[in-house]
């Protein structure tokens, strides 16, 4: 199936966006050539998005689980206490909520596009290739500043840093919202979805360990010379507040999109690695961040590059696997 062809395959996705036939007149030409991109924050291109995500994750066990939480409990299911003393359903119960529920795909598809839609408030982009062969979500985050005892000294920063909890400085909670996107707050999180709450607090120590030190670092070195590119230049107007050095893109919300068959070659490669070789080798930048959600991923990101610097283990899959995310880094050569 041609390039233009997968156009009407994945009408379904993209709804009522009509892509110029020119983006897509150019055949792919040799194995290392990659198909066309476009970029946009309007609201067809994110509406896009969440619609190819939905279907791409409904199958997915780590967003089913955390979908799940969601759910309204079922009449006397089986709770049990986790490791900070607070009830929760059991494993089992959430995987009985999804089985008897009919909701799942659209919560999937509201959870997307409110996140997607955060982001954009903030300076992110959608990137598509192959008339939507696969997608993604470009994030810019600025990380918060250094706490008082390491701020003169960044080489120290590591597993010492204080642990998330939902009472947090101003700071580190904006961060952490970032990582929400659906209009919830920390507390909120903590109260009613304790599950993902705990992802939510893994990833966050996994950045203060192995990125946030990156940018502080470069306060010193190279961040208030760091060239822009025209994404970086709108993220900074929008939300640098004159911290360039701090600021870091965050690659979320990517799928290749099962409705547009057979699979294109390069469309995720599209969506990833031209932006990350700009931003990273190119204009200096110190680090690109993500989370892999499956070992397929990881290996697709590592690919690409990206190196794994901690793995993060919530929740328990239908039959008893733990479900395990791969916190990533695409980082300068040195």
């Amino acid at each position: 199936m041609s390039i233009a062809a997968n156009a009407a395959a994945a009408s379904d996705v993209v709804g009522t966006i009509s892509t110029p036939n020119e983006e897509f007149k150019t055949a792919v030409k040799g194995r290392n050539s990659l198909p066309p991109v476009t970029t946009s924050s309007s609201e067809e291109y994110l509406e896009a998005c969440a619609r190819s995500n939905e279907k791409a994750a409904r199958y997915d066990p780590l967003t089913l689980l955390f979908q799940a939480e969601k759910l309204p409990p079922l009449w006397d299911e089986p709770t049990c206490t986790d490791e900070n003393g607070l009830s929760r359903p059991t494993y089992s119960a959430l995987q009985t909520r999804l089985a008897q529920s009919s909701k799942v795909e659209s919560l999937i598809y509201e959870s997307s596009i409110r996140r997607i839609r955060h982001k954009a408030r903030i300076g992110a982009f959608v990137a598509e290739a192959a008339a939507w062969a696969a997608t993604t979500t470009w994030e810019p985050v600025f990380a918060p500043p250094p706490p008082a005892h390491v701020e003169n000294d960044v080489e120290s920063v590591g597993s010492n840093t204080a642990t998330p909890d939902g009472s947090n400085s101003e700071p580190w909670l904006a961060v952490m919202e970032s990582l929400m996107s659906e209009g919830e707050t920390v507390s909120d999180i903590y109260a009613q979805r304790p599950i993902f709450a705990e992802f939510l607090t893994r990833i966050e120590m996994a950045r203060r360990k192995h990125l946030y030190p990156l940018l502080w670092k470069s306060e010193h070195t190279d961040g208030h010379d760091r060239k822009f590119d025209e994404h970086t230049e709108k993220a900074f107007v929008m939300g640098g507040n004159g911290q360039k050095h701090l600021l870091f893109w965050h690659l979320s919300v990517t799928s290749r999109n099962p409705a547009v068959q057979p699979p294109v070659p390069g469309a995720v490669r599209a969506v990833i690695e031209p932006f990350v070789k700009k931003w990273v080798d190119e204009l200096g930048m110190p680090v690109v961040w993500l989370e892999a959600g499956s070992a397929r991923a990881r290996d697709v990101y590592s690919y690409f590059g990206f190196r794994v610097v901690e793995e993060i283990a919530v929740g328990e899959d239908k039959v008893g696997n733990t479900l395990k995310t791969w916190c990533m880094a695409y980082t300068r050569k040195l």
